[in-house]
């Protein structure tokens, strides 16, 4: 038996533009996918209790699995028992599909011994959701879940619907060392949705050259390098000052709605000093900059029907 885990993750500067060959600040969290595999007589996919896995999962695998014979990684589908679990909350922006297959494909690597490696299983997972599964997805949840921890990721020269055997390079990663935990609190609806029904409108825009998106993502890439700096200096007041210009920018264009706002000004009345989409957004999970008042703003957020968490730096596949 193989085991393979993968967290969630939040976008804390940056995010969208990593669709765009930008740059973005991400942090993985406590939340996990766990992935079982063992060999079988065939093919069988199920959650960790036995129950049968619902139609979203087995594509999930089953992508997966086609990715790798297409790409020559192995001949053929092998027989094999997949066990799913995750705390990762559905739909809500936290990458929870995404760490479900880095979960998969790293517990492949281990039992058939396959050689990519974390660069390439990044890789690998973009092109099984944006080209396979027809998801409008960059590249932060994929670069952040495999390799962890509060990083800052380049994105320049990337394009999502390039295969990465045409000459794309590798997203340029580092970690951003911290002195302070960053004063972060998460709040969420919990309204289920797709994130490539907010992405892809955007995209089109892009693609047909509309100078205000163009615009935004010059923006965006900006607002990233500065913040890592303010991250590294413990300097909430800018980062702050960065993620509601990130907020803004993403308000304007279109990627944030109504039930966004909604669940950022509550957060914002209550407190915190800056608010942001942490991933896509109608209904996605909203990041609170809290230095002082982050317990009142938890409360706050909790009494008007949101789900919340602390978030916590997490390692990345493993």
């Amino acid at each position: 038996m193989f085991k393979s885990s993968a967290p969630g993750r939040i976008g804390i500067l940056g995010n969208p533009s990593d669709i765009y060959g930008g740059k973005v600040i991400a942090m993985t969290i406590q939340y996990k996918a766990e992935v079982t595999i063992k060999r079988s007589n065939q093919l069988s996919i199920k959650m960790w209790n036995g129950k049968e896995a619902d139609e979203n999962l087995k594509k999930l695998i089953d992508a997966s699995l086609q990715r790798l014979v297409m790409e020559s990684w192995i001949k053929e589908k092998p027989s094999i028992d997949v066990a799913v679990r995750t705390n990762i909350p559905r739909e809500s922006g936290m990458g929870g599909s995404t760490a479900i297959i880095v979960a998969f494909l790293d517990a492949c690597r281990k039992m058939l011994n396959l050689t990519y490696n974390n660069y390439r299983l990044a890789e690998i997972v973009q092109k099984i959701e944006h080209k396979d599964l027809g998801i409008v997805a960059g590249y932060n949840d994929r670069y952040a879940i495999t390799f962890g921890g509060l990083l800052f990721m380049d994105f320049t020269g990337k394009d999502p619907d390039r295969e990465v055997w045409e000459g794309e390079p590798y997203a340029k990663i580092r970690n951003i060392p911290i002195k302070d935990e960053i004063p972060l609190l998460c709040g969420y609806w919990g309204v289920r949705r797709s994130s490539s029904s907010v992405h892809a409108p955007i995209r089109r825009r892009y693609l047909q050259g509309d100078p205000k998106v163009i615009d935004a993502i010059k923006e965006l890439i900006k607002i990233t390098e500065e913040g890592e700096k303010a991250i590294t200096q413990s300097d909430w007041k800018q980062l702050g000052e960065l993620m509601n210009i990130n907020y803004e920018i993403t308000e304007e264009i279109g990627w944030a709605y109504e039930i966004d706002d909604k669940l950022r000004k509550v957060g914002l009345k209550h407190g915190a000093t800056a608010a942001k989409l942490g991933g896509a957004g109608n209904g996605g999970v909203m990041v609170f900059l809290c230095p002082e008042n982050r317990n009142k703003v938890l409360k706050a957020l909790q009494n008007a029907g949101a789900k919340t968490f602390i978030p916590k730096i997490s390692p990345g596949v493993q």
